[in-house]
């Protein structure tokens, strides 16, 4: 940057438009750049390169470059970071819409079945997952605090198991009653 807060890369008040339409199809071939390069991008004659080595000289052209070349690094890096950030906000957004459709099709299964039917627990443990998986892309704890989350698994797994062992036992009570009444 100049003292004046405008890039060395601008035109400079005491350069010439040619001078300065030169030095700018210098520095927009990058770094591969050449006084040639540059007379043949304008459609001189290679004796032209003298002018523009002159121009070079007087105008700093390969420190304003070399200025330039960073300031480009310095955008193509932000736009890199842009792009990654929102990749990761779109992978995030996709993730906790996966997640919630495990919820939602965890507690239809839940709600549709009947309790001596299909494997309760893995349902839970699917419902659960999906729970981890929304937290954890929503950037939370995967495990949610007592003060914040009812663990509702054990309640449903022992009202599971407490009627399987009910209908069990009334099973055994009937075979009891049957084998007592011969």
């Amino acid at each position: 940057m100049r003292k004046d807060d405008s890039a060395s890369w601008e035109q400079r008040p005491e350069e010439s438009p040619t001078a300065f339409k030169a030095f700018s199809v210098y520095r927009d071939l990058g770094p591969s750049r050449s006084l040639p390069k540059t007379a043949l991008a304008m459609g001189r004659p290679p004796g032209y390169k003298q002018t523009l080595w002159e121009w070079g000289n007087k105008y700093e052209w390969n420190s304003r470059c070399l200025d330039y070349d960073r300031h480009m690094e310095k955008v193509a890096q932000v736009e890199k970071e842009s792009a990654v950030r929102d990749a990761v906000r779109e992978m995030t957004d996709r993730h906790t819409q996966d997640a919630i459709k495990i919820q939602q099709m965890a507690m239809k299964a839940l709600e549709t079945m009947s309790l001596e039917a299909a494997p309760l627990r893995d349902l839970i443990r699917l419902w659960e997952r999906g729970v981890r998986a929304e937290r954890t892309s929503r950037e939370l704890p995967p495990e949610p605090t007592k003060a914040n989350y009812v663990d509702y698994s054990d309640a449903v797994t022992d009202h599971y198991w407490d009627h399987e062992r009910d209908r069990k036992d009334k099973e055994g009570k009937a075979e009891l009653v049957d084998l007592l009444s011969l």
